[in-house]
């Protein structure tokens, strides 16, 4: 099983098929294939993040067994890191939208919909980063009557785009 993935790995490799994956370098923020992505990992801590936003199975069993292989990790013990991995992502995402709500003046229903991370017309960019976190790319965008967009991208693959009008949420797609 394990050589017939490195096999497909390969091949997927040489094509240019892999998917993409958004990691933090020295030089920012870059898009990297599966393969470049995993070498990019300095710890096992970076590896399990991005195992827990990997796309598709393939992908988690590859970064899995790369873990195991790296680490010397028996299965029990990666089951249980890859819990502890999903889990402090959730803390995070908790954490910061726990802090932003206590630290700020808000109606009851934006509390919720941040506590949710969830997202409404009207919404600051500020309250949006607090929901949903940082976006994957931010653009301008005009449109024919000439008003100007900035447009928050979520997402490398299933792709929402959010449209930000003079700093407020206008609409989504």
């Amino acid at each position: 099983m394990t050589r017939a993935l490195i096999l497909i790995t390969a091949f997927l490799v040489l094509l240019g098929c892999e998917n993409h994956y958004t990691v933090v370098t020295e030089q920012g923020t870059i898009d990297l294939p599966l393969s470049k992505a995993i070498a990019n990992a300095e710890t096992e801590q970076e590896l399990w993040n991005l195992h827990s936003r990997a796309v598709d199975e393939g992908d988690k069993k590859r970064i899995e067994e790369y873990i195991q292989k790296q680490y010397n990790h028996n299965p029990e013990q990666l089951e249980k890191r890859e819990l502890n991995a999903s889990s402090e992502y959730l803390k995070k995402q908790n954490k910061r939208r726990m802090d932003y709500v206590k630290s700020h003046f808000l109606s009851k229903d934006m509390k919720e919909l941040i506590l949710q991370g969830s997202y409404k017309k009207g919404m600051t960019k500020e309250q949006f980063k607090a929901s949903r976190g940082e976006p994957t790319n931010i653009n301008e965008f005009e449109n024919d009557q000439g008003e100007m967009f900035e447009v928050w991208t979520e997402g490398l693959f299933n792709e929402r785009k959010f449209y930000f009008k003079n700093g407020k949420l206008e609409f989504w797609d």
